[in-house]
């Protein structure tokens, strides 16, 4: 029996970052329906090559639109929204929302012009940034910072509350200090999980920036020019997991997402890239 539903949006990322767009979203829009995807199995994509997160967003972007059936899908992943957008939006009948680094956002906030870009290394190095300083911040020095290692101090720290190292913190962050920056994009949306101990060490007199509630606003407008038809799909928010072993989501994540308001997690077998989609993904048992 079909029936009216409330807003879907879905939001991809390689793991737990995109749970800050989820808040933001939730903050603007708390009615909302979500699907959250979770591509552990390939987490960090700050990690890989551009191809192969072109090919593994846009494989589990159209899995997710056939099975949940969004309105909007958020790709929640700097790295892959600096590559996977075009593909995605001329294939997908849906609109599709990226992430671009605050830069923007950056330029308007500095006090010295001098502004730092802490993102993956994937991201810093990619044509797409330096479109975006010349375009928003032509007068501003951009001090670009690339970590893959602070991905997984986010994933720790979300997951299993281990507090990041001081010491990491600051050898990772000692170009902004040395720079003098005085406002920083935080370039992945992993990156806002530390904003309390990232701010402590770079210290008050630096603004900390995010494109959370860019995004957030973006699907808010989207979704205000949508019609929701009458839809036979699942009227509950749920949680996928890739995972490269067929083997049921840990009791821990399934805890971590239903305190991120998704009482359903679901484990996605992904396989090798050269299977076939219909062959390498199905849904295994709910821990």
């Amino acid at each position: 029996m079909t029936g009216t539903r409330p807003p879907h949006v879905a939001v991809l990322d390689s793991g737990a970052g995109g749970l800050t767009i989820v808040r933001s979203i939730r903050q603007r829009l708390p009615d909302v329906m979500l699907t959250y995807v979770a591509d552990a199995a390939g987490c960090p994509y700050g990690e890989r090559d551009a191809d192969d997160v072109i090919r593994r967003v846009s494989r589990l972007a159209r899995l997710v639109d056939r099975a949940r059936q969004p309105d909007i899908l958020v790709i929640a992943c700097n790295t892959a929204s600096t590559v996977v957008l075009p593909l995605l939006r001329a294939r997908l009948k849906i609109p599709v929302v990226g992430v671009v680094p605050a830069i923007k956002t950056a330029a308007r906030l500095t006090r010295n012009q001098c502004i730092g870009l802490l993102a993956t290394p994937a991201t810093i190095a990619r044509p797409y940034v330096d479109a975006l300083h010349q375009e928003f911040a032509p007068d501003c020095r951009l001090v670009r910072v690339g970590s893959s290692e602070l991905v997984g101090m986010a994933e720790r720290w979300l997951w299993q509350r281990e507090c990041p190292a001081t010491d990491r913190l600051e050898r990772i962050l000692a170009l902004f200090v040395e720079s003098g920056v005085d406002t920083v994009v935080l370039g992945c949306t992993h990156f806002p999980l530390l904003a309390p101990v990232i701010g402590a060490v770079l210290g008050e007199s630096v603004t900390l920036v995010d494109s959370g509630d860019a995004v957030a606003r973006r699907v808010e407008s989207l979704l205000g020019h949508i019609r929701r038809a009458d839809s036979q799909a699942p009227h509950q928010s749920e949680a996928w997991v890739t995972q490269s072993q067929p083997l049921p989501v840990s009791e821990a994540l399934c805890l971590g997402f239903a305190r991120e308001g998704f009482p359903v997690t679901r484990s996605l077998l992904f396989g090798p890239q050269t299977e076939t989609t219909r062959n390498a993904s199905r849904f295994l048992p709910q821990a």
